[in-house]
């Protein structure tokens, strides 16, 4: 296989960095656009955003931990969709936070030298939000969690409360989907380039210093 140049290994390492902050941005987008709606004994329910289906089932939690009516399945629910929408908001959150300041690093530190302090610098404070390469694929996995929230909630309604409900979107496209595809391309990428990233000194979790002799010229 032909090698690749300098300049276009460049651009695919380019890319394995910011294709995490790129999907994470455009799930985001989605998840605040009105697509999903609920079907409960034939009857179509209002289309909301996957945010306003979070806020509403938390809403819906708190208040059956304070009535003082709530079933034992309304109770079993209401600890379940209360865990599954806190790991939403973590998963979310911790998406954002690595994927964006990987790609932001990226875009400040492979702009210099490698072996620039200032470059060096960069690299050194993203290791306090992902401290190596294991963590920034790990970080760009986590769209799969919060994506899956709508299954988890017909799943808990279904099994806990005995209602047979059915979750759909105007899209015909479940929001997991389109994580899951753009997880496996940024995963791919990314493990396509790291031997480009050593060749090129493009390796965002790698300091590079100066030679002895190129420091004394």
């Amino acid at each position: 296989m032909k090698q690749l140049s300098p300049p276009s290994a460049r651009r695919l390492i380019y890319a394995a960095y910011l294709l995490p902050a790129i999907s994470f941005l455009l799930l985001l987008v989605y998840a605040l656009i009105p697509h999903l709606y609920f079907i409960y004994q034939d009857t179509a329910y209002e289309t909301m955003s996957l945010f306003t289906m979070v806020q509403n089932t938390w809403r819906e939690c708190q208040n059956a931990f304070v009535s003082t009516g709530a079933s034992v399945a309304a109770m079993r629910f209401s600890y379940t969709m209360s865990a599954a929408v806190i790991l939403f908001w973590v998963a979310l959150l911790l998406n954002g936070l690595i994927t964006l300041a990987s790609g932001i690093c990226a875009l400040y530190a492979f702009s210099k030298s490698p072996t620039d302090r200032l470059s060096n610098r960069a690299k050194k404070l993203l290791r306090f939000v992902c401290p190596n390469r294991v963590c920034f694929l790990l970080g760009g996995l986590l769209p799969l969690l919060y994506t899956a929230f709508p299954f988890i909630l017909r799943h808990a309604y279904r099994e806990q409360m005995g209602m047979p409900i059915s979750i759909y979107t105007t899209t015909h496209l479940a929001d997991v989907i389109p994580a899951a595809l753009l997880v496996l391309l940024s995963t791919a990428l990314y493990a396509a380039t790291l031997s480009l990233q050593g060749r090129e000194h493009l390796d965002l979790f790698r300091l590079y210093k100066q030679k002895s002799k190129d420091k004394t010229n």
